[in-house]
């Protein structure tokens, strides 16, 4: 009876194990994750364009260059990545409970991060 409890014990720990593995994470490769905020970056016609979630809630859709407000995007990954983390730097904490379209950003921000804008 003690052995058949210890190995249905140590089967259920064996199975549990093999389940635990196999979930997969809901975080794709093109996500970043910064001060609790999770970046997700995507091509756009010409450039990379992101969204920024918190708590599994989309805080940022960014669907325009934030400097001139183009469908062009920004060049390179890296650049969508420093102004996403800018803003959520900058982000009003109250905003994060719903979804903000971002306003454009002076090309003074783009300069001081070394962002070139397309």
């Amino acid at each position: 009876m003690k052995k058949s409890m210890l190995l249905l014990a140590a089967l259920f720990c064996v199975l549990l194990t093999i389940e635990a593995q196999s979930k997969s994470s809901p975080k794709t490769p093109n996500d970043v994750v910064f001060m609790d905020h999770v970046i997700r970056l995507y091509k756009g016609s010409s450039g990379y364009l992101y969204d920024v979630f918190y708590q599994n809630n989309l805080v940022i859709h960014q669907d325009k260059n934030p400097f001139d407000q183009t469908t062009n995007g920004l060049r390179t990954e890296e650049d969508a990545i420093k102004i996403a983390k800018w803003q959520i730097i900058h982000l009003d904490p109250l905003l994060r409970q719903k979804t903000k379209t971002p306003q454009q950003i002076p090309n003074s921000v783009a300069r001081q991060l070394k962002i070139s804008s397309n």
